[in-house]
């Protein structure tokens, strides 16, 4: 059973040393999202070469130094991370006693001078084909919670949507794109098999650019699946018919690449937040998508025939059908001969609910079946979070915010956990 620690939780989110604050230069130096970490959410990671990679994401610092799972005077700040995290996945760790990080700074291309984006959330992070050495971030916004924060900075107008992080030279690159606006809280997967990555819908907010401030706390949903050809840094933005829900676009739902079903393969979309409306709103009076159908992409559909815009179909589940929810994470495992594939989705929220409601628990929808299974049900929930299958059997959790708010640290050390799909134990 996953527990949390007993630990404090905290309301002191933009403190430094107990004062209310446009944060000082005595603090800068201290926040460190290693050694100040707290929490970590709204982020993005990737899996590649036996590295984890962690970028950007809302963070919560400890700044006092206090051990956070006995202290009861922890002054936390609440900000962005700015830099790039790697963890190694090629040797044996404890998460909560010997876990080693590393932060690498963001820096200027030594080339063309080129700044990559800080602090960006909800965005996507792809590994890429297996004989490219870069990882590519895609999409997000700048979060608007502390723009007091010490290097903060919102998204420029003419920011790219797209950067890659070359992991043997140690930099970042942008590539032009035809898109006409930079996206975030979309459903993205990958067919790095294919060089092939997907970015499903999305909104644009007061932090995609100074050309959105006008939306406010408004939010503008986004139709249309973004097709990258990572083996040459291309776009292709494509119309959805045939999405359930009468295709009105998603945000904050999950999607996973199957590649074993199907001549290319198939996308599997499962909830997300949706409004009955065209034109902004507000993000919470949004509708939730229920588990009962799920939209399917046939990717040789697409690749085939490009101008069709490729097939979408509503496939009906049944069993033990989750909540409606969004924020959760899901990664796929499928049987040695593959006549069998489950999609495992963990965690989440349901923001439109007047107590806002949090899950902690593990569901499986086997394909071909399409049936649900609870395979875990805990009392520590978690959403906002990411994660990864590795060792063929393990998944790999990414952060996330335990709570409603924004205080309280993570239980988790250093925020990474690892669940057991097939002894079904953390």
């Amino acid at each position: 059973m996953r527990r949390a620690c007993t630990g404090v939780h905290l309301r002191l989110l933009f403190l430094c040393y107990g004062a209310f604050f446009i944060l000082p230069r005595l603090c800068i130096a201290q926040l460190n999202p290693i050694n100040q970490f707290c929490s970590r959410w709204e982020h993005s990671s990737t899996v590649k070469n036996g590295m984890l990679y962690i970028d950007g994401g809302i963070e919560t610092y400890r700044l006092d130094g206090t051990n956070y799972t006995v202290g009861t005077n922890v002054n936390n700040t609440l900000g962005v991370n700015l830099e790039t995290i790697t963890v190694q996945m090629n040797y044996t760790w404890n998460w909560w006693t010997n876990i080693t990080e590393t932060a690498s700074p963001k820096s200027v291309n030594p080339t063309d001078g080129a700044t990559p984006p800080t602090g960006l959330i909800r965005g996507a992070f792809y590994q890429g084909p297996s004989n490219d050495p870069r990882v590519y971030t895609f999409g997000g916004t700048s979060f608007q919670g502390n723009t007091s924060f010490p290097g903060w900075s919102g998204v420029q107008t003419s920011t790219t949507p797209m950067w890659s992080f070359d992991t043997e030279k140690r930099v970042w690159e942008p590539f032009s794109s035809n898109l006409q606006i930079t996206p975030n809280y979309g459903l993205s997967a990958e067919a790095p098999d294919q060089g092939l990555a997907f970015y499903l819908n999305g909104q644009i907010d007061n932090g995609t650019s100074s050309y959105t401030n006008w939306l406010g706390n408004n939010t503008l949903n986004l139709p249309g699946m973004v097709i990258i050809f990572l083996a040459n840094q291309t776009f292709e933005n494509i119309s959805t018919p045939g999405l359930s829900e009468d295709t009105y676009p998603r945000v904050g739902g999950s999607m996973q690449y199957m590649p074993s079903i199907g001549k290319s393969g198939i996308l599997v979309s499962l909830g997300g937040a949706y409004r009955n409306t065209s034109g902004p709103g507000n993000f919470s009076r949004q509708t939730l998508a229920k588990f009962d159908a799920v939209d399917v992409f046939d990717i040789a559909s697409y690749l085939e025939n490009p101008s069709s815009n490729g097939t979408w179909y509503t496939q009906s589940t049944t069993g033990d059908i989750p909540p409606p929810r969004i924020d959760s994470c899901v990664v796929a495992i499928s049987a040695p001969d593959n006549s069998s594939h489950n999609i495992y989705m963990y965690g989440g929220r349901d923001p439109t609910t007047s107590n806002i409601t949090l899950y902690d628990d593990v569901y499986a929808l086997s394909l071909p079946s399409f049936t649900w299974t609870n395979i875990y049900s805990g009392a520590s929930p978690r959403w906002g979070h990411t994660c990864h299958v590795v060792g063929q059997r393990q998944m790999l959790t990414v952060g996330g915010s335990l709570n409603k708010t924004y205080d309280g640290c993570d239980w988790e050390q250093r925020g990474v956990a690892i669940y057991d799909l097939s002894a079904a134990l953390w």
